[in-house]
C-alpha cells in the first residue's frame, strides 16, 4: 500500500533540465594551424604585469616598436633587445580592429618583460575540413589522429586526410605510401585490409614490424633452434611488401634483447636498431646496422640513453634525459652534447629529418621545435587525439 501510494503522488514543480548541449560545452575540435605565421597569439595577461589592463586574452601582437612580429620568435627577439622599464609601442589586432598600446615593460629575473603568454598565430582549419593533396616527399610523415591517418608536410605545414583507419592497438609501420602491421605472423596492408604474402623469410617467422627503410619494412623474425628446443633464436629482416621479396635476414647477436625498434636514416643506408629485455622496460643493446644487413658493432650507445630518430643522413638524437640529449654522428663515432628545450621536455620526440626540427606530442597538441633556435616552438595541431607518429619518407 505505501508503495502504490508513493507512486501515485503528484510530482513537485520542478524547472525544466536543460539540453545537454546547453549544460555542457560542445567539445572541441581537432584543428590544424597553417600555413605562414599571422602574428602572436596572447594567450594569458599576467595579473599586475606591464600589459594588464592594456592587451587581452586573444589579442593578436603584430609589431613591437615598429618592428614586424609575425611570430613569437621575432617578437622575443625585439623584447630581448630592450630594457626593464622602457617604453614601447604594440601594434595588436584585435577582433577585426587594429589598436596601438603604449607599455613599459616590466622586470623579471633582470629581463624586460611584457608579461604575456604568447604563442604563433596560424590559420586554423577543423581537421575534417581538411582537403589538401600534398606531393610525396622524402619527410613526409602519416600521423594517425582519432584512428584516421593523415599526411603531414613539416616544410611546408600543410596537411592531407587519408582513407586509411588504424585500430589503436596495432603497432603499424608506414613504407612508401603503405601502412603496414602482423597479426598472428600475417602482414597486412592496413589501407586495404589485403594480405601481403611472403617468400618465407629465408626459414625464419615474421612476429612484429618494427620500422621502415626506404620502402622496405624492418621486421622482427624467429626460428627455433634445432639442437635447442627450448630456445628461440630472434633476428631482423629487411622485406619489400611490393615485390613480397625479403632482402635480407640477420640474427642479432646474443644478450642484444629483443628488437623493439629500427630507425631508417633518410637516405635509407644506415638503421638504428634498438634491444630490450623480455620485460621490455630495459634496453639491453642499440647497434647501428646498414642497410645491408650488416651489424656495425658500435659499442656504449646505450651510455647515451634512447635513440629517438635521424636528425639528418649522419646523425642520430638520442634522449639522455628530460633536458639533455646526445647526437651521434654516424659513421665516425662523434658525440655532441645538446640541451633540449623546455617546451620539448619529457615529450615523445619525432626527428623531422631536416638536420634542425622535432616533432613533438604534447596531451592533445603536436608541436614542432626547432633545436637550433631558442625559443622557437610551432603548434601543428591542437584537441587532436595524436596516437602515433609515422615513418618519414610518404611516396606514391
Amino acid at each position: 500500500m505505501l508503495l502504490v501510494a508513493a507512486c501515485a503522488q503528484t510530482p513537485p514543480d520542478r524547472d525544466a533540465l536543460p539540453r545537454v548541449e546547453e549544460a555542457l560545452d560542445p567539445p572541441a575540435q581537432c584543428s590544424f594551424l597553417l600555413g605562414e605565421p599571422q602574428g602572436v597569439l596572447v594567450q594569458e595577461v599576467s595579473p599586475d604585469s606591464a600589459a594588464d589592463g592594456l592587451l587581452i586574452a586573444g589579442d593578436v601582437i603584430v609589431a613591437f616598436d615598429d618592428q614586424p612580429t609575425p611570430d613569437s620568435s621575432s617578437l622575443l627577439a625585439a623584447l630581448g633587445e630592450k630594457e626593464a622599464g622602457e617604453t614601447v609601442e604594440i601594434d595588436v589586432r584585435r577582433g577585426d580592429e587594429e589598436t596601438h598600446q603604449t607599455i613599459t615593460l616590466g622586470e623579471e629575473g633582470g629581463e624586460p618583460r611584457i608579461g604575456v603568454s604568447i604563442r604563433t598565430q596560424y590559420e586554423t582549419v577543423e581537421a575534417s575540413d581538411i582537403d589538401t593533396d600534398i606531393a610525396p616527399g622524402p619527410l613526409i610523415r602519416p600521423i594517425s589522429i582519432g584512428g584516421t591517418i593523415y599526411l603531414f608536410d613539416p616544410e611546408a605545414r600543410v596537411w592531407e586526410r587519408t582513407d586509411i583507419q588504424v585500430p589503436d592497438e596495432l603497432n603499424w609501420v608506414s613504407a612508401s605510401s603503405g601502412i603496414y602491421g602482423i597479426e598472428d605472423e600475417v602482414i597486412t596492408d592496413v589501407g586495404t585490409d589485403e594480405e601481403v604474402p611472403h617468400d618465407g623469410f629465408e626459414g625464419w617467422e615474421p612476429i612484429r614490424v618494427i620500422g621502415s627503410v626506404d620502402d622496405h619494412l624492418i621486421v622482427v623474425v624467429t626460428r627455433e633452434v634445432p639442437e635447442d628446443p627450448e630456445r628461440v633464436a630472434v633476428g631482423v629482416s629487411r622485406f619489400d611488401p611490393v615485390s613480397t621479396r625479403t632482402v635480407w635476414a640477420e640474427p642479432v647477436v646474443d644478450g642484444f634483447g629483443i628488437p623493439i625498434s629500427a630507425l631508417g636514416s633518410p637516405e635509407g643506408d644506415q638503421i638504428v636498431l634498438v634491444g630490450v629485455d623480455e620485460d621490455g622496460t630495459e634496453i639491453m643493446g642499440i647497434d647501428v646496422w646498414s642497410g645491408d644487413g650488416l651489424a656495425g658493432g658500435m659499442e656504449d650507445l646505450v651510455a647515451l640513453g634512447t635513440p629517438v630518430g635521424w636528425m639528418d643522413d649522419e646523425t642520430v638524437l638520442f634522449r639522455t634525459d628530460v633536458e639533455t640529449g646526445s647526437l651521434l654522428t654516424v659513421p665516425g663515432g662523434n658525440i655532441e652534447q645538446v640541451t633540449l628545450e623546455s617546451a620539448v621536455g619529457g615529450l615523445p620526440l619525432f626527428p623531422v629529418g631536416d638536420g634542425r626540427s622535432v616533432l613533438a606530442i604534447d596531451d592533445e597538441t603536436l608541436v614542432l621545435e626547432d633545436l637550433t633556435l631558442s625559443g622557437d616552438f610551432q603548434v601543428l595541431a591542437e584537441n587532436c587525439s595524436v596516437t602515433r607518429v609515422g615513418e618519414p619518407g610518404w611516396a606514391d
